[in-house]
């Protein structure tokens, strides 16, 4: 489909919206990830188990450096045990990213490669910055927090996906159109609304609502490109919001970028790092300390993308 929105004030409720075609893991593990409580080690090796592809890339990344075991893990069973469900869920959506290009067309010039590269890189960086963060010290279990920091990571632009599978042709000209770093998201944002009616932020929530997705995620992802969170957040939320800004923004500084050149240095000087610095979401004292924390991020974030693609 390749319609038109031609009152760019329409509701989405108004129009016909395809999903793409969701591979079966994806939707066993978003329906897991709902609900922590029902993430245990046998519900993941259930959904593993009967998948070859997704075994073999669980076994990769977990005997990687990056988890720097003593002995080889060979079984998915410790897989889960050494990783925690919660990891190995994450995991398996990142995954089932990928299988989402069969769901669009093939034929379409758009390096649909390099968002999935993003969305993974950044939902790595979440779950990472949110560990060094106080998020780690509130009182919501540390596993839940450093969970949803990756999911929202990982879904933040679906909505581009959505845009791309709806709107095919006007998807080529607004994401084949490499823009420089210093473009303000608003006007990003301005370009998507003109184009499809909807910027990808929006369309990622209603998306989101539509699977039955915790509200506070699909808050977020609507606010991911806006600079303060809704008012009627919690706290923990709100500070995840700068945590999701960040980590989007560094994945692209770190070279997952898509249809965005990035200079480099341009995170260093970024407002949006002092701001998060004033309000205390971080212990580091000033930017070269969290920079070094965070820089020490980018060859394991590399292993990790290169596992999981």
């Amino acid at each position: 489909m390749d319609g038109t929105l031609s009152d760019s004030s329409a509701s989405l409720e108004d129009i016909t919206i395809d999903l793409p075609g969701l591979p079966h893991t994806f939707v066993q593990a978003m329906e897991l990830s709902k609900n922590a409580d029902e993430i245990t080690i046998d519900s993941v090796v259930d959904i593993i188990q009967n998948d070859p592809i997704a075994t073999t890339r669980i076994l990769s990344i977990v005997n990687s450096t990056y988890y720097a075991m003593r002995y080889e893990v060979t079984t998915i069973r410790k897989a889960v045990i050494v990783l925690g469900p919660g990891t190995v869920i994450s995991v398996l959506m990142s995954m089932s990213l990928i299988d989402l290009r069969t769901a669009l067309d093939a034929s379409l010039p758009i390096p649909f490669i390099d968002l999935v590269r993003h969305s993974i890189a950044t939902a790595f960086l979440a779950r990472q910055i949110s560990s060094i963060s106080i998020l780690a010290k509130m009182e919501t279990e540390e596993d839940d927090i450093m969970n949803s920091a990756f999911t929202l990571g990982l879904l933040h632009d679906f909505g581009k996906l959505v845009l791309i599978h709806n709107f095919p042709e006007k998807a080529v000209a607004i994401y084949n159109d490499i823009v420089p770093f210093t473009t303000k998201d608003e006007e990003l944002l301005e370009r998507e609304k003109a184009a499809f009616g909807f910027d990808h932020a929006q369309m990622g929530a209603y998306m989101m609502r539509q699977l039955k997705m915790p509200e506070s995620l699909s808050k977020l992802i609507e606010s991911h490109h806006s600079t303060q969170p809704p008012e009627d957040m919690s706290h923990p939320m709100r500070i995840m919001h700068g945590v999701l800004k960040l980590s989007n923004r560094l994945a692209s500084n770190l070279g997952y970028k898509y249809n965005r050149d990035v200079g480099s240095g341009s995170l260093y000087e970024d407002p949006l790092v002092d701001l998060l610095l004033q309000e205390k979401v971080f212990e580091a004292d000033d930017k070269s300390a969290l920079f070094d924390e965070i820089w020490n991020l980018k060859a394991v974030l590399k292993e990790y993308v290169e596992a999981v693609v």
